[in-house]
Order: C-alpha cells, then structure tokens, then sequence
C-alpha cells in the first residue's frame, strides 16, 4: 500500500493550455457566425499554413518541439513519484500507512523533546531520514547520539515496514565573548 502522488502539475498546465485553444476557437467562431471582426482569422493562419512545406525548417522544429514535450510527459507519467504514503508493519494482514508529512512530524518532535535541542529540520527520503539539529549548549557529540536515540526509538514505535536509516546532525551554538 504505497501511494504514490498524481501528477497534478503537468495534468493541470496540458489541461489549461487546451481549454485556452478551445476558447480562442470558439471566440472567432462566433465572431466569423456573426460578421464581426475575428480575434484570429481562419483565412491569415489557413494562408499561412498553406505556405508551409514538411521541409520547411519552421514545421521541423516544432514536429520535434512536440515530440520532445510528449516523451517529457510520458516519462513523467510513468517514473513514479515519491510515496505519499509509507506503509507500517501490521500484525494483520490489513494495509496500514502513515502520511509521509506526519512521519516527519513525529520524527521532529521526537528531536524537539531532546535536552540541549532548540530546533530541528527533518527530510524525509525513500530509504533516509536526514534530521539537522541546532544545540545551545553541550558538545554535539553527546546531543546527537541523544537525538539518534531519541529518533531510533520513534521509529521504532512507528514501526515502518522498511526502517529508514538516520542521519544526525548537530550543530552548536558557538559561545560568544561577554564585553
């Protein structure tokens, strides 16, 4: 049960640019039906393309402009996207997952509740969870194996059903001379 987003970017822009060549068609249709002057004339892009040859350059780089944009929206709608949601371990055989956005969630404020922790970033990846911490005071050595405890035992509650690796990262506040 990995759900995997939809391609709602492309979708919408292919969608969007086709109901614009619509409206435009149907403007100068009623335009033409009624005898009034038309936003784009039948007769200048008919001439216009009847002026065209297949060998002629213009229609070359446009045959393969549209056939590079149709390979881009291929591989687009078939590479899979992130996983939206990720699957946990059940002890039944129902599909249970957890929203990528929540995961994060509980992993940051798992690092939140860490002692020496001020603030946190959590990235969540396919296989890695990168968790950037920034200390106000100890050595980042002991605040990042607290947080990587503090993390693993998170993850542990969670139970994915493919644990992700962690990666710490601390940073300290460097203490500034008093004058």
């Amino acid at each position: 049960m990995i759900r995997r987003p939809r391609r709602v970017v492309p979708a919408t822009a292919i969608a969007l640019a086709i109901v614009a060549l619509c409206v435009v068609v149907s403007v100068s249709l009623i335009q033409k039906l009624s005898g009034t002057k038309e936003l784009v004339s039948y007769r200048s892009v008919a001439g216009w393309l009847h002026e065209r040859t297949w060998s002629d350059g213009l229609i070359f780089g446009i045959g393969i402009a549209a056939a590079a944009l149709g390979l881009v929206l291929v591989m687009v709608a078939l590479v899979p996207g992130r996983a939206v949601v990720v699957p946990l371990e059940s002890g039944d055989q129902a599909d249970v997952g957890i929203a990528r956005r929540s995961l994060r969630g509980a992993v940051r404020a798992a690092a939140d509740s860490v002692d020496g922790v001020d603030s946190s970033r959590v990235r969540v990846g396919r296989r890695k969870i990168r968790v950037r911490a920034r200390g106000s005071h100890g050595a980042a050595g002991d605040i990042g194996d607290s947080l990587n405890t503090a993390v693993q035992e998170r993850l542990v509650t969670i139970a994915p059903r493919n644990p992700p690796q962690v990666a710490v990262r601390v940073r300290t506040a460097k203490s500034e001379a008093m004058s």
